[in-house]
């Protein structure tokens, strides 16, 4: 009815004045408010209104019913308020229809109206208008355009007072927290003779009762504690307990001052962690409690100690020992909580409750660590850094192993034996050990690729004398790319005599052997032959491998398996080039001639010819000259344990009287050395036409060659890699050698 009634009142009116035909801005601002708050929202006219005639509005806006609520409209000081005041119409929910109308005409901008609002909840939606059809000035003209907004709605700035505690004792002191808020606080109290507090919140207790504590922060919202009580004494527990598992642990009860609180009797609960925590007995001896009657009665995690005296007690300090033990269990922590307090039957203490962990060993580390070790032998063990001098050394089974207080550990037989550790201050560690009555090893072993046939030993290295083998079995591992299994060899072995057994699976041999003569002494029990597939094959290693290893039924025990290498080895390689003066000026009497040093090389033989003097096992020899050395050939290799390598040959002279060596030698020349890509060789005076310049690396292979002629010449070394070479120049019968080191 109300709005069947607006809308006629505006009709009426509009047929009695002339419309002109404009637009003006109509508008709603976004705008974010606080949930709760009363707000005043206002609906904007952005362009003057003298020249249209307005005397009648109708205005419809939607929202959130459930965020929003309109509790009216304001006109007053608005440019709506020559109309008088609004009719409002909030039916249905989340809208609300606005109007009014008159003989007086509106004029200028800025605030139309104010829509009162109170914001309900948290959150945000849209203010809008609801369309042409429901808001409109006049009859319709001037038009209107319509702009919304968007309303956010935040949670109200609020603080937080907080506190750790609902209740301190007399005399104590207590910190106090906010939470959110502005700084600075203002704290206060609501009765300044039972407690004081600070401008940075702490609370200090002065007499018994209950005060409401209060905060405001610097934009004055503000929050409270009521009924925080301030009670006349307080008992308390070490809030960080700590023992070893397996120890006795002692909690101190004390208590603040009793003096005025008249106390003759009292009791107190507390709850505890049985698994952690066995209860022992309480002691009285230099406490409050010393000559007064007590009871404890303990239960499933907890125990409740009463108390009764024909006096009261007075003073502050230990109430009560309480002893319980230790558990050792998988359990660590437990809090020690007082429940159920009450002292003379009517008074309530404070109370600080304690906290409990097992006090934790430090793991000490052994070191070497599960070592295998022969009967017979001994092994210093040592701890790692982080333990309390004096250590303690077992080991749990003396029968195979004994230990020194140094920790020196000896094994008797064989067996698996744990050493145990403890320090002074009950940390602890352990290892184990493999102790073996004997040894089968495998031998890194030298071969000669020009041999074909390796003949590898299998030894045993210790034979006990209660213990001698008649059997023995094993699994052999070979690197079947390099070796092939030609049999066995077992003359002149510990082994002789026995029968021995092999079945060959690819690159494993099962091998079993007994005997009726036993094995007493150390020494080599079998030979396995391989015939070598590949003599020149990369690397020039194999690794042999005894898994399973056993002997006799289990006993003597053996090490359960081994690893040996085998070594491939060749005569050694031919020198590939001589440096020195072979070319000997013609009034010299001594001369040098070296070789590179090559692996794999015992010793090197020259061989010099007759008119040469000297000696030399080396790379480097020295020769003096007869007076009628003229030339001649020199010879040198090397020998190692596979034989002698391949000769080199070279050939040294004397300069002749024409002095074409000595302008050759001198004339000749490289650069740059170090070179990067251009290898420049320049001489004024090649002799010949067979002028030919080679480049060796120090294996002796020709990397590069290239014809000489006369004055400038070049070689492009650019793709070689860097290192140390050899630059033969070649002139007729003439050779020089010069070294080269490319970058």
């Amino acid at each position: 009815m109300k709005n069947h009634f607006i809308t006629g009142i505006i009709l009426m009116i509009f047929s009695c004045f002339r419309i002109t035909s404009q637009t003006v801005s109509l508008s709603v601002h976004d705008t974010t408010f606080v949930k709760g708050a009363v707000v005043d929202l206002p609906v904007y006219i952005d362009e003057e209104l003298d020249t249209y005639q307005v005397s009648a509005y109708r205005l419809q806006l939607e929202f959130d019913a459930q965020l929003m609520e309109v509790l009216g409209v304001v006109t007053s000081g608005t440019v709506s308020q020559p109309l008088g005041e609004a009719l409002v119409n909030t039916t249905p929910s989340g809208k609300v229809t606005i109007g009014a109308a008159g003989t007086s005409y509106l004029s200028g901008k800025g605030i139309f109206i104010i829509i009162r609002f109170r914001m309900l909840q948290t959150g945000g939606c849209y203010l809008n208008f609801t369309g042409k059809a429901n808001n409109y000035l006049n009859e319709g003209s001037p038009s209107l355009l319509l702009n919304n907004a968007w309303i956010g709605i935040a949670a109200a700035p609020s603080i937080t007072l907080y506190s750790e505690y609902n209740s301190i004792a007399k005399g104590d002191s207590l910190q106090l927290w906010v939470w959110g808020g502005e700084a600075p606080y203002s704290w206060s109290v609501s009765d300044t003779n039972m407690a004081t507090i600070s401008a940075s919140g702490m609370l200090h207790a002065k007499s018994t009762g209950k005060v409401t504590l209060r905060v405001e922060d610097a934009r004055g919202i503000k929050d409270s504690v009521s009924n925080f009580i301030i009670r006349p004494f307080k008992l308390m527990i070490p809030g960080q307990l700590r023992q070893w598992a397996g120890k006795y642990l002692e909690i101190p009860v004390h208590v603040t001052d009793l003096t005025e609180s008249n106390i003759s009797s009292g009791s107190f609960s507390l709850y505890f962690n049985s698994d952690v925590l066995a209860w022992v007995e309480y002691s009285q001896e230099g406490t409050l409690l010393a000559n007064k009657t007590v009871v404890a009665n303990s239960y499933q995690n907890g125990l409740n100690i009463s108390f009764a005296s024909a006096e009261t007690i007075t003073g502050a300090g230990l109430l009560l020992m309480l002893k319980f033990m230790v558990k050792n269990t998988e359990w660590q922590t437990t809090s020690v909580e007082f429940t159920d307090v009450l002292f003379n039957e009517n008074i309530l203490p404070s109370v600080k409750n304690g906290y409990f962990s097992v006090q934790q060993f430090d793991r000490l580390y052994i070191y070497p660590d599960q070592v295998e070790l022969l009967a017979g032998d001994s092994v210093q063990l040592q701890v790692s850094n982080g333990y309390t001098n004096p250590l303690s050394w077992t080991v749990n089974n003396t029968a195979l192993a004994s230990i020194s207080e140094t920790g020196m550990l000896k094994a008797k037989k064989g067996g698996k034996v744990q050493v145990h550790v403890t320090d002074s201050t009950g940390s602890s560690g352990n290892t184990y050990f493999n102790l073996i009555d004997t040894r089968v090893q495998l031998a890194d072993t030298n071969f000669c690729v020009g041999d074909m046939m390796i003949r590898y030993p299998v030894k045993i290295q210790k034979v006990p004398d209660t213990d001698p083998v008649l059997s023995m079995e094993m699994t052999v591992e070979f690197d079947t790319a390099r070796l092939q299994f030609s049999g066995l060899s077992y003359d002149n072995t510990v082994c002789q005599g026995w029968m021995h057994t092999t079945n060959v699976q690819q690159n494993r041999i099962l091998y079993a052997s007994s005997g009726a003569n036993t094995i007493t002494q150390p020494g080599t029990m079998v030979h396995f032959d391989f015939l070598l597939k590949k003599p020149d094959a990369s690397p020039n290693i194999s690794i042999v491998h005894l898994q399973n290893i056993r002997m006799n039924e289990g006993v003597p025990v053996v090490n359960p398996e081994a690893f040996g290498n085998i070594f491939y080895k060749d005569k050694p390689p031919t020198p590939f080039t001589v440096w020195g003066d072979t070319l000997i000026h013609q009034d010299a009497t001594t001369a040098s001639f070296f070789v590179p040093e090559l692996p794999e090389i015992n010793k090197y033989i020259w061989m010099l010819p007759e008119g040469l003097n000297g000696n030399s096992n080396t790379s480097m020899i020295e020769v003096t000259l007869d007076a009628g050395f003229k030339n001649g050939i020199v010879s040198v290799y090397g020998i190692n344990a596979c034989g002698e390598g391949e000769k080199l040959e070279f050939s040294v002279r004397k300069e002749d009287d024409t002095g074409l060596e000595t302008i050759f030698l001198q004339d000749l020349s490289c650069y740059p050395n170090p070179v990067k890509d251009k290898l420049h060789i320049r001489s004024a005076d090649l002799h010949g036409i067979n002028n030919l310049a080679v480049l060796y690396d120090l294996t002796g292979r020709s990397v590069l060659s290239g014809k000489l002629y006369n004055i400038d010449n070049e070689l492009d070394v650019s793709e070689l890699l860097s290192g140390l070479y050899v630059l033969k120049v070649i002139s007729g019968d003439l050779v020089k050698y010069i070294s080269i080191i490319k970058e």
